[in-house]
């Protein structure tokens, strides 16, 4: 008995020793489960953050509650998260999205900023580099060949308004003034209008009266040889009368007077070309077709030669062109590896045909049917005329038929052209005709120009002593064309017309003093 009073007392003593270690041991424990919540919500929160930024990220929007807790409970680790919504056709969808507006604002980027139209390569490697929108618009500001273009620009802007002081107000604008115009926001056809309405200009009117429009054959809705813009009434006015022209046409077609288009016989086809057109062609899908129906239709067709030069057009014009080249061997079309302007382009086709006259048609505008004869009639009965041409009529609406704009009556009156009115107004600049021997006398057009070049080779011709002829009816569609070389906003023939003119104008009051 004694004994198991001392083995228990022994064990008493053994388990008060123990207390102070199991009460440390429960507190360690309470403390690791304490951890054990705490990291489990950390990640519990940090796996609901994951999945909420494969959302925002991948899929570009907010979870729902519901979404984020299915993603949760699925038990898939991070990675197999992240290749599932890879996969998922919402992100497949999305990516798709990003990827065309991507190309759309790379596109936009060379378009405006670089002026020109990118490579399917430069555009290609920009949407798959990692580049935000914001760096990839700061690359290409900070870049050379924007860096390039902006001075260009800006000398151009420079010596527009040099030009705008110098022939609007008689004098030389201070640099101060020229600086201040140059960083406006203005346009040149908003610059040459404020000049237009200063006080400054009002008081010169009187003496030396010049305008503008006139010089560069255009403002707004100018008419070609006009002094002033279109009235918006009389454009609306033109509108309505197609439309019920157009309405007309529909109600009452007239089968009669649809003729199967000329082809040339086999004894035509042996003979020399009297005409060849020349026909500079670029981004002109929307018109090739109404263009080729129009020149095929022309009533001596079979003793031309159309002549087109595609430089480089990045769309489908040739899928066009070739339908009609299986049927007429008078239509020649050369496709060039790289863009060129339209003056060199004229060019080549002069110096690669060989006929007696030449003329030019531009593919968005329609000629009557009888254009070319009634032209190439005019130079051989007055053998000493170089170039003739025609009054044009205006049209505000692309392919529309010609017989609906001439029923809408808005026309030309233009001036027989000399070396005094052509300082004031390109007369021959809408397809006019002339002679290949006039090239032998004076060359060809300077390709130096992108917009003016014709300007300056009438210009040429006639301090050379050439004859121009004017035939007094409307032959040709002009179709005012907003996208044009000539009438774009910005086009280059604003600057270009006013050197020209200034450089024959020089000439002309060297020439008058050296006689004096």
């Amino acid at each position: 008995m004694f004994n198991v009073i001392n083995t228990i007392k022994t064990l008493i003593k053994k388990l008060a020793l123990r207390i102070p270690q199991l009460k440390s041991l429960v507190q360690q424990r309470d403390e690791l489960l304490q951890k054990i919540e705490e990291v489990t919500k950390q990640i519990e929160t940090e796996r609901c953050e994951y999945v909420s930024s494969l959302y925002r990220d991948l899929l570009g929007r907010e979870a729902e509650e519901s979404e984020v807790k299915n993603c949760f409970d699925s038990g898939y680790s991070p990675l197999h998260l992240w290749e599932i919504f890879l996969n998922s056709q919402e992100y497949q969808d999305k990516r798709k999205q990003q990827e065309a507006e991507r190309y759309e604002h790379v596109t936009y980027l060379y378009r405006y900023l670089l002026e020109r139209e990118a490579e399917e390569s430069e555009v290609k490697s920009w949407v798959e580099s990692k580049n935000s929108l914001l760096q990839l618009w700061k690359i290409f500001v900070d870049s050379q060949a924007y860096q390039d273009k902006r001075k260009q620009q800006e000398a151009e802007r420079y010596e527009y308004v040099t030009l705008l002081y110098r022939h609007l107000l008689d004098k030389e604008g201070e640099e101060s003034e020229v600086k201040s115009w140059i960083d406006s926001d203005y346009s040149p056809l908003q610059l040459w209008k404020n000049f237009l309405d200063s006080q400054e200009y009002q008081n010169k009117k009187e003496q030396r009266e010049i305008n503008l429009s006139s010089i560069l054959g255009r403002a707004d809705y100018a008419l070609m040889g006009e002094q002033k813009p279109l009235a918006a009434m009389t454009v609306l006015k033109w509108y309505k009368s197609a439309a019920s022209s157009l309405i007309h046409q529909i109600a009452q077609p007239k089968f009669s007077e649809i003729k199967p288009p000329s082809k040339p016989t086999k004894t035509s086809a042996d003979l020399p070309f009297s005409v060849t057109i020349v026909t500079s062609l670029y981004k002109g899908e929307k018109y090739i077709k109404s263009f080729l129906e129009n020149m095929i239709t022309q009533t001596i067709i079979d003793r031309c030669q159309l002549f087109i030069v595609d430089a480089n057009s990045p769309q489908k014009e040739s899928e066009i062109i070739n339908n009609y080249l299986e049927l007429y061997p008078n239509i020649r079309y050369l496709r060039l590896d790289e863009r060129i302007g339209i003056y060199e382009a004229w060019n080549l086709a002069i110096k690669e045909s060989d006929s007696e006259f030449i003329t030019n048609a531009n593919v968005d505008d329609l000629h009557r049917h009888d254009a070319l004869e009634l032209k190439v009639k005019a130079l051989r009965e007055n053998p000493e005329v170089d170039v003739a041409y025609s009054d044009v009529y205006y049209s505000f609406l692309a392919n529309l038929p010609f017989e609906i704009v001439e029923k809408c009556n808005l026309k030309t009156n233009l001036p027989t052209a000399n070396k005094f009115n052509l300082l004031n107004f390109n007369s021959p600049h809408n397809s006019p005709i002339w002679r290949r021997s006039l090239h032998q006398k004076i060359g060809y057009f300077d390709p130096t120009y992108k917009s003016a070049g014709d300007y300056e080779f009438w210009l040429r011709a006639a301090f050379s002593g050439s004859y121009f002829l004017k035939i007094p009816k409307p032959l040709v569609l002009y179709y005012y064309n907003p996208k044009g070389i000539s009438t774009k906003k910005n086009t280059p023939s604003i600057v270009e017309a006013m050197k020209i003119r200034t450089m024959y104008q020089n000439l002309l009051d060297f020439k008058q003093t050296s006689e004096i």
